[in-house]
């Protein structure tokens, strides 16, 4: 999982029709992140802020802002539908704390 494994969901999600409707039509988390995944689009949440924020300081013009700000709201409603809680995507640790679904070594995968 990397931040430039973000920063190309950010990129390609934002063009790609046929990877949204992937997505929408995902049932759980678990299978939005296993069609990113088998993409090789792995990346936990925090590196999805990570590359949100660094593609938003450099958009050039507020046209192009605006429809990053509006994937990252799809994307946060679409995490919500499907269980997870915005872009952090956090659930429940079967360990008694929270992790990522993609980060966590040890319970979630």
């Amino acid at each position: 999982m990397t931040v430039k494994n973000a920063m190309k969901f950010i990129d390609e999600g934002q063009v790609d029709s046929d990877l949204r409707k992937k997505l929408y039509n995902a049932n759980t988390i678990d299978e939005m992140y296993k069609i990113l995944g088998d993409m090789n689009l792995s990346f936990s949440a925090a590196q999805f802020e990570e590359a949100y924020t660094n593609r938003l300081v450099n958009c050039q013009h507020e046209d192009f802002a605006e429809q990053l700000k509006e994937f990252k709201l799809w994307w946060e409603m679409l995490n919500q539908i499907n269980g997870g809680a915005g872009s952090a995507s956090v659930s429940s640790c079967e360990t008694g704390g929270s992790c990522s679904t993609k980060s966590c070594g040890s319970c979630c995968g």
